[in-house]
């Protein structure tokens, strides 16, 4: 959809996978500044559109002030929290702030659609599959933030 695609994450796995993915530019939030490290790649403009999944409050405010100058800052992960300086942050920026928890039936419905309009390989995303009496080991994964995604 020629965007480009920067992937943050202190999962050295999880970074290859966005490469696998197509990311054009990884970030180790744990060997670098993400901020500084955005701006070089956007030649301190910052970045049209941030999608934070993982709930880490460092990355939430990451994600806010990532955003360029009418940019658009997406929280879906769940759990922790953040503290924003709302003028300099957002009102002075006019940044606009959404977050979602799940699709509508309609939302699924453009999703799926658009999958497989463009043949998009989503079995891709699970890197493990397991039985219901397999449901304690993979939460013990799910807790470590490895791999990808994983189905039972």
């Amino acid at each position: 959809m020629n965007a480009r695609v920067i992937a943050i994450d202190v999962n050295a796995q999880r970074l290859q996978r966005a490469r696998e993915f197509g990311a054009d530019a990884l970030i180790d939030p744990a060997k670098v500044d993400a901020l500084e490290a955005l701006r070089e790649l956007t030649h301190g403009i910052g970045v049209d559109c941030t999608l934070e999944t993982s709930g880490a409050s460092s990355a939430r405010i990451a994600a806010v002030r990532a955003s360029k100058i009418w940019g658009v800052c997406c929280f879906v992960g769940e759990g922790g929290d953040v503290t924003i300086s709302v003028s300099p942050d957002t009102i002075r920026r006019q940044m606009t702030t959404i977050a979602s928890w799940t699709f509508s039936t309609v939302g699924q419905a453009d999703c799926a659609k658009f999958i497989a309009e463009r043949g998009i390989d989503v079995d891709r995303i699970y890197t493990d599959r397991w039985s219901l009496d397999q449901a304690a080991e993979a939460y013990r994964l799910f807790d470590q933030g490895v791999g990808g995604k994983g189905v039972f």
